[in-house]
């Protein structure tokens, strides 16, 4: 699985004090998860799905490669209940992994005994959504950047050229056409 190297780290150490091994510590975790009542931190399922994006996010949270033993009749119950906490809270438990059960499960390990985490933008729902996730207002502001600079609308050819990760494929699947993002862009900005 790839991981947050601060973060298994900090884990590991946090299991080792107390004469364990990382995957003792996070079986037991398991187990209280599983007999307690608890709030899902973050969206765990999180999808990035254009290429410059998925670029950016490596760079900016590198993540090494580890190995953790698992109890898999536990993993599966856990699994149950991740993805009912997912559909309450986010309306959706699709793209759920194995790896993202286990990070989500050694953030909670380190939140509740004060281990560094690493970056906490790595488990931040706003920040991911700010900087990873395409929106309709992410391409309208790409469309109004270049209006601003242009000193008029942009053709098709123009907003492809301009580069983000706001690319024209994109862009089409959300609106169906160049022309329709267009439209809504002048409708909301009143431009005549």
């Amino acid at each position: 699985m790839w991981v947050l190297p601060q973060l298994w780290n900090g884990v590991k150490d946090y299991a080792s004090s107390n004469n364990k091994s990382i995957s003792v510590v996070h079986e037991d975790f398991c187990g209280e998860l599983l007999s307690s009542n608890w709030e899902i931190p973050y969206q765990v399922n999180r999808q990035i799905s254009s290429y410059i994006l998925r670029e950016k996010f490596a760079k900016e949270f590198p993540l090494a490669r580890k190995r953790l033993m698992v109890n898999t009749i536990q993993m599966t119950d856990l699994t149950t209940l991740i993805q009912d906490k997912l559909i309450k809270r986010y309306g959706s438990d699709s793209g759920l992994t194995l790896t993202a059960i286990i990070t989500q499960n050694l953030y909670l390990i380190g939140k509740k005994h004060e281990i560094d985490i690493g970056n906490p933008n790595y488990f931040s729902d706003d920040f991911f959504s700010r900087n990873y996730v395409l929106t309709e207002e992410a391409i309208l502001d790409k469309i109004d950047f270049l209006y601003q600079r242009l000193g008029r609308l942009p053709t098709s050819r123009e907003y492809a050229s301009a580069g983000s990760s706001n690319s024209l494929s994109f862009l089409k699947n959300h609106f169906g056409s160049y022309s329709h993002a267009v439209t809504v862009y002048v409708s909301n900005k009143q431009i005549r």
